[in-house]
């Protein structure tokens, strides 16, 4: 949504359709009204850092302001439980990893250009981490931080030391002995669903809902875009199309 009111703002020079599959916009960052509390709750993103800056400027254009918070963490359970705001058993056991990945860290930023190709999960093997390191700490951190799912052994090296070490991108401080120790300021998204009604009616062009697109055609001819009931759409090489979560596809 935020790719397609950039591009409405030229109707010139692009013009623009967006199929989106479910009944409204917004895909994972919805909202639900919790009617006994008079209230809602964002589900699936609920904020982030103040380094997001794009999202916020957007998000005041449109009238809506962020509510900060401090970020409280807490991962795993039990014997391998650890958080950011009080030690732990797993801290403890791991505590000679957590120092020597913060060695690391700086060795990683001072070589970014090497680093930036590699992927964490062969960094931290060739440095001899130990797995429990690895497996629960550094990972579910870095899918926190991204939000990369199963792809999070593939992140460059070089972006997680940046959320460490560089002063515009940074999320946490690193520590010594826990990791992560303080509780940093972020910001709390206000009702998504409004904010994405909001955008929905600043972007110039056609937005359908409930129409997810089934698969793109691509050829020497260009590319068309069918969506569940077999309607084809032919792109034009000035036509952008913002589709709905199983592709997406952009003709330049």
């Amino acid at each position: 949504m935020a790719a397609a009111w950039s591009l409405s703002r030229y109707p010139e020079r692009y013009e623009l359709e967006i199929w989106e599959k479910e009944k409204c916009a917004g895909g994972m960052a919805t909202s639900e009204h919790i009617p006994a509390a008079n209230s809602f709750i964002n589900d699936g993103v609920q904020g982030g850092p103040y380094s997001y800056r794009n999202t916020l400027a957007l998000h005041k254009k449109l009238g809506f302001e962020p509510k900060p918070v401090t970020m409280k963490i807490s991962f795993g359970k039990g014997a391998t439980n650890w958080t950011n705001y009080s030690a732990s058993n797993l801290a403890k056991r791991l505590r000679g990893d957590i120092r020597k990945f913060g060695t690391i860290l700086k060795w990683i930023s001072r070589f970014e250009p090497v680093f930036a190709f590699l992927p964490i999960h062969k960094v931290l093997k060739w440095f001899r981490f130990s797995d429990d390191f690895v497996n629960l700490m550094v990972l579910p951190l870095v899918a926190l931080f991204f939000g990369t799912g199963n792809q999070t052994p593939h992140v460059s090296a070089a972006l997680i030391a940046r959320v460490f070490l560089d002063p515009d991108l940074k999320i946490f401080d690193y520590d010594p002995e826990l990791l992560l120790s303080q509780q940093p300021q972020m910001f709390a998204f206000d009702k998504l669903s409004a904010i994405y009604e909001a955008l929905a009616k600043e972007i110039k062009g056609k937005i359908y809902y409930n129409r997810p697109v089934q698969v793109v055609k691509r050829s020497n001819k260009g590319c068309v875009v069918v969506d569940h009931e077999g309607m084809q759409k032919p792109l034009s090489r000035s036509q952008r199309i913002c589709l709905g979560l199983k592709e997406r596809c952009l003709e330049m």
